[in-house]
């Protein structure tokens, strides 16, 4: 587009005076000013177009305090030009598009500094237009990727940006001054029409679906979402796959056993993704890690005011999240009789009731639960409804410890390696002979998770080529006592408060990933002196 360029402006003033600035070029363009007729059209239109002996102008009617101000612009852009000549409501239609209810916009220059934000931008995000202005678009809207487009000059259309939990629609457009790019117009949808909300709600769903899968596996990405997520090669595993994929078509509840640290969460969320109600949400509750009070709440959520904290807004509960989708409750042994009647009462009617509420809300849910108990000696000694066992478990999965499958070690490490070494955008190293052998060896009492655990910290403390059987040694992280942390040869104070301090290092490496600049922030060391440990230690 070619720029434009300002050669003049004439005042119509309100007492009648006529002001002229600037050297207009063609003298003809200050006689029309006393046409009444075309001042009563420009003064309607607010611009128009002009051309005298092939030349075009374009004529901006800006109302001011003193009067009518005409300004008299050159050379602009064919499009733009013929788009104002034929649009009898032009100016109308800019102003619309500028202050659109439903989508805000944002212009940025070619240092990425705000220029401008729509008014409905402003009171979206409650920003203070004049304060912003001038100061860099990231500084006054966060996640704003318009400046991107400074640097490729390459326009983006059909991205979507996630704004207080919502992905929205947004295009991002450079603007071009000279074949320079000079800056940069983002629009994004803020009031979306029904079928946008629909492909917004889908878009929220399978990010929830990437998330899930990135707690699970530590891997920055989902390539398998089917039975095939259940990894190995051992009878179990492939016993496993099969009785997921026959109950994920059923619809009907199914109990997952398995010990502590085993992938129960993974099995369920197979079944879900290949089941009828792929389409709903995946709620996941752990009811061990929550007391009985907040159990309820997160079960069944509340009314407002009915609990002491719920005096600003009500709650959902999971049970009516998941409605029309799979709910997931580990550690269901520990639900308390009450709640498991309750429980009971809103599979069979399919409803929840909130605390503190009046009526049911609808809840069709698919129930899939895992526990590591024997389920069947908690009804015998009281702690379980029978008809809430005989609810739950229709169709039961059995998953064997790691101990009993450890075939499928090989392919789990290489599958837990290669996750790791994705999430922190590096190779996949390689394993050493010895590694297989010796993990095999190992008893893995918190199986799959201890498992990943170790991997994840052997991979922060290697070398990053290859993976040996010494960055595995120490293998757990935490020691709960000085007694735990003495080596079996008894070598005293010395030893232990040793040990306890390569655990302290480790779980610090956990915590941030690997990162041993971080690592060494959080435990008060240097860097030269974390690395001296972690080779002490390998040595």
């Amino acid at each position: 587009m070619r720029s434009g360029r300002t050669i003049g402006a004439i005042l119509l003033a309100k007492s009648g005076h006529v002001a002229v600035f600037g050297p207009l070029s063609d003298p003809r363009l200050g006689a029309m000013v006393l046409e009444r007729k075309w001042l009563a059209e420009i003064k309607r239109r607010r611009i128009a177009t002009l051309s005298l002996d092939g030349k075009s102008y374009t004529i901006f009617c800006i109302p001011t305090d003193a009067g009518e101000l005409l300004l008299f612009n050159t050379g602009v852009g064919d499009a733009l030009t013929t788009f104002l000549a034929t649009v009898d409501f032009a100016f109308d239609a800019l102003t619309d598009l500028i202050d659109d209810p439903d989508c805000a916009m944002t212009v940025i220059d070619r240092e990425g500094r705000l220029s401008y934000l729509s008014p409905r931008h402003e009171t979206f995000f409650g920003t203070d237009l004049q304060g912003g202005l001038g100061g860099s678009a990231r500084d006054v809207i966060g996640n704003t990727q318009l400046d991107r487009v400074l640097g490729t000059g390459k326009a983006e259309r059909g991205d979507v940006q996630n704004i207080d939990g919502v992905s929205r629609p947004i295009v991002r457009i450079p603007v071009s001054q000279d074949g320079k790019v000079v800056g940069a117009i983002g629009r994004i949808a803020l009031e979306a029409p029904d079928e946008i909300e629909g492909l917004t709600r889908r878009i929220n769903e399978l990010e929830r679906d990437v998330a899930f899968f990135r707690r699970l596996s530590g891997t920055g990405q989902v390539d398998i979402a089917g039975e095939e997520a259940i990894i190995g090669g051992s009878d179990n595993a492939r016993r496993v796959r099969m009785d997921a994929a026959k109950a994920a078509p059923l619809g009907n509840p199914v109990l997952i056993r398995g010990e502590a640290g085993t992938d129960t969460a993974q099995i369920a969320y197979a079944i879900h993704r290949t089941g009828p109600r792929r389409e709903g949400p995946f709620v996941i509750v752990n009811a061990a890690a929550l007391p009985s009070s907040m159990l309820e709440i997160e079960l069944f959520g509340c009314e407002l005011g009915a609990i002491p904290g719920a005096d600003k807004k009500a709650a959902k509960g999971a049970v009516e999240r998941a409605n029309d989708g799979t709910l997931f409750i580990e550690g269901v042994s520990t639900l308390s009789l009450s709640h498991q009647q309750a429980l009971l009462d809103a599979l069979q009617r399919r409803e929840v009731m909130r605390i503190g509420a009046a009526q049911g809300r609808k809840a069709d849910v698919r129930l899939i639960a895992a526990s590591s108990r024997n389920l069947h000696g908690l009804v015998e000694s009281g702690a379980m409804l029978p008809a809430f066992l005989d609810r739950i478990s229709p169709i039961v999965i059995d998953v064997a410890p790691l101990r009993g499958r450890l075939d499928d070690l090989p392919d789990l490490l290489s599958d837990i390696l290669k996750a790791v070494a994705m999430r922190h955008h590096h190779a996949v190293p390689a394993i050493a002979d010895d590694v297989v052998p010796f993990l095999k060896g190992q008893g893995w009492p918190g199986n799959d998770l201890e498992l990943r655990q170790a991997v994840e910290r052997a991979f922060a403390v290697g070398d990053g080529e290859t993976l040996r059987m010494a960055d595995f040694v120490p293998r757990r992280g935490r020691v709960r006592s000085v007694d735990a942390a003495v080596a079996p040869t008894g070598s005293g104070l010395h030893a232990a408060t040793e040990a306890l301090g390569m655990d302290l290092i480790y779980d610090a490496l956990e915590r941030c990933g690997g990162n041993k600049k971080k690592a060494a922030a959080q435990l008060g060391i240097s860097r030269s002196y974390l690395y001296k440990r972690l080779a002490e230690a390998k040595a």
